[in-house]
């Protein structure tokens, strides 16, 4: 339904419509959440290296 908001997290979300909310996976143990905020920057670098803005733990992950 247009213009209808559900949120399954009760988390802080950007006061903007520029962001993302990524979850690991439900068998993944290390799990976290990222809320990537587009008006900070346009890019993000995201993958498995350490440094990355946003590093996930999973071999499916490209490194970059």
């Amino acid at each position: 339904m247009p213009g209808v908001e559900t949120f399954l997290l009760d988390i802080d979300r950007p006061k903007t419509d520029r962001y993302i909310v990524i979850e690991s996976d439900i068998n993944c143990p290390s799990k976290a959440i990222h809320v990537i905020n587009f008006n900070i920057k346009d890019e993000y670098n995201i993958g498995r290296r350490v440094n990355n803005e946003i590093s996930i733990s999973d071999i499916s992950v490209s490194r970059k």
